[in-house]
């Protein structure tokens, strides 16, 4: 499972990420919105591993175990380059985005890394999301794609 977490303004992190599968999880935060110094005390990375006691016995447990047979939690401060804080939110992904968005549309017959059919599903993932909130129901990926694939672009509010 990935995770992607967007907080707003005056949190501890601007975004969390995190990656959870049977083995562990990796967690990365960015730095809080405006922050334009990295702060090298600052976590801004966590690695934990299960043991493989735990994800061999995990199925059979009824309890949860005790804190030393889960596994290893590392945390530590990736150094992010000054030029990337200093670029904006996002500690500077919007700037390589924009970069390279500005350079593919100065190529002659450049591709865009990302393409309008990616921002399409994007934009359908969120409608999506809306429906289940609205809803409380889940919303198939499926039922999304053949209601909105072919409809030209159009989104209807969920019924």
């Amino acid at each position: 499972m990935l995770e992607l977490c967007m907080f707003a303004e005056a949190s501890k992190h601007q975004e969390e990420v995190s990656l959870v599968g049977t083995r562990g999880k990796l967690e990365a935060f960015a730095p809080s919105h405006g922050t334009k110094q990295d702060d090298e005390s600052e976590v801004n990375f966590r690695r934990c591993l299960r043991s493989s006691k735990f994800i061999a016995e995990y199925e059979e447990r009824a309890r949860p175990p005790a804190d030393l047979e889960c596994g290893t939690i590392v945390e530590a401060h990736e150094k992010i380059d000054a030029r990337l804080m200093q670029a904006g939110d996002h500690a500077g992904s919007t700037y390589y985005e924009l970069h390279r968005f500005v350079d593919a549309a100065l190529s002659a017959g450049a591709k865009p890394d990302v393409t309008l059919e990616d921002g399409a599903l994007a934009v359908m993932m969120g409608v999506g999301a809306h429906e289940s909130m609205a809803t409380g129901l889940p919303v198939l990926w499926s039922d999304l794609v053949e209601r909105y694939a072919h409809s030209g672009g159009a989104v209807d509010e969920p019924a």
